[in-house]
């Protein structure tokens, strides 16, 4: 039987504590959403789309809808003799990878993700709201798959949540695989963290 490795580009720190009921998510950071390309846009599926005048505004919504993206449109665009946009701020709900075969050259929008270079490998998978995942597919044991995380900028994907259980779950399933790692460990026999404790993040740049 094949055993994968599920890396995740993440921003979050979350917690798991194992009580006789069940387990709970220690509250998440907000992601922050870094400018990747000026004058384009990504035509990915968005989640929301509203009119701000302020790119503070457009990062809140993003960050209530969950959105891995935002394209934006500054003020300053509208007054270039451009085109009306339809919207000024639009989330999405994944965010490019690497190539950006969704954007398109866009003088009035510039494009910002959560993931700040290097963005995502382009054969990740994206499950909206959640983040962008990739199945390593290597025949290897634990150790090694981390060190092939690490060599990504990426991190073993938790399963912290039902939710994260449920999609990485149907991630898994849409891609015939069985069983897969993932980055949890035990901590003196009570409670199972995040091995995002452990291993070095995707940092967001001023975090660096």
């Amino acid at each position: 039987m094949w055993i994968f490795l599920l890396a995740v580009f993440s921003t979050t720190l979350k917690i798991v504590i194992a009580d006789s009921k069940c387990s709970v998510d220690a509250p998440a950071r907000s992601p922050k959403y870094h400018l990747i390309e000026k004058c384009y846009r990504s035509k990915l599926g968005m989640v929301s789309k509203a009119n701000y005048k302020s790119l503070t505004s457009c990062q809140r919504l993003g960050i209530e809808k969950k959105g891995l993206a935002i394209n934006y449109s500054p003020p300053e665009a509208w007054s270039e003799g451009n085109e009306t946009v339809g919207y000024t701020c639009e989330v999405l709900k994944c965010a490019e990878s690497d190539g950006g075969l969704s954007m398109v050259d866009d003088s009035r929008y510039d494009y910002y993700s959560i993931y700040a270079k290097p963005i995502p490998h382009v054969n990740s998978s994206c499950v909206p709201a959640l983040g962008m995942f990739f199945i390593i597919t290597k025949k290897q044991n634990y150790t090694l798959g981390l060190r092939e995380c690490k060599n990504l900028s990426s991190l073993p994907a938790d399963v912290t949540s039902e939710q994260r259980t449920d999609a990485l779950a149907q991630l898994l399933l849409g891609n015939s695989i069985e069983m897969a790692f993932v980055g949890m460990r035990s901590k003196n026999g009570s409670a199972f963290i995040s091995i995002t404790e452990t291993v070095t993040e995707n940092k967001n740049d001023d975090e660096k």
